[in-house]
């Protein structure tokens, strides 16, 4: 491809891409994938790509509170800052199996969506956590017990959370959640929690 045809098609897949964000597979099909520094390189100096609906510069306040563990985390932080490695450690452990106290990655698609959820939302009520990351120890448990789980659950690689807002109605959070169609979304109305997670396609129950 011709350098400035390149430098073109870079440019509109980027500057442009669309509601998911999906550099890479803009990238594939333009054939660079893998050429990383060479193709932000073509990129004239100064210019960037814009923010997700605002995501990476509006400031999201999380008020999580875990009903089982008891802890909470009060954080007001802008988009950038949510990337930030100090951060993803402390939600890592906030979120972690607790019934073992394994810890595990959480995506941080995931922790953007919690935000985007906040923001619609908008209730000063803390986001009570149900369940965040799942081993697969804790996973076959629970299937033994007869619970509701998927033998390859979401929760298992950290892409998944439970959870509800005293005094928000099930329904209000899922229509949050599903108005960014970023994956799965299910509400439990005998149980009282809504389970999300980012697969990556949506799909409703």
């Amino acid at each position: 491809m011709h350098h400035d045809a390149l430098n073109t098609a870079l440019l509109q897949g980027i500057l442009h891409r669309d509601i998911d964000g999906n550099r890479r597979s803009f990238l594939t099909r333009a054939g660079i994938l893998g050429c990383g520094a060479v193709a932000y390189a073509l990129i004239p100096r100064g210019v960037q790509a814009k923010p997700q609906s605002g995501l990476m510069t509006r400031k999201t306040t999380f008020k999580l509170h875990h009903m089982h563990t008891g802890e909470t985390l009060h954080r007001t932080l802008s988009g950038q800052e949510m990337q930030d490695p100090v951060f993803q450690k402390e939600m890592n452990h906030f979120m972690r199996d607790w019934r073992t106290g394994e810890v595990y990655p959480i995506d941080p698609d995931l922790i953007t969506l919690l935000s985007g959820v906040i923001h619609k939302v908008k209730t000063p009520t803390p986001l009570h956590i149900v369940s965040g990351y799942r081993s697969p120890k804790t996973n076959r448990l629970l299937k033994q017990q007869g619970r509701q789980v998927a033998k390859k659950s979401f929760h298992m690689t950290g892409k998944a959370v439970d959870l509800y807002i005293p005094g928000t109605s099930l329904r209000t959070l899922r229509n949050a959640a599903t108005s960014f169609k970023k994956g799965g979304v299910g509400v439990y109305e005998r149980s009282g929690f809504m389970h999300m997670d980012v697969r990556g396609k949506p799909v409703y129950w």
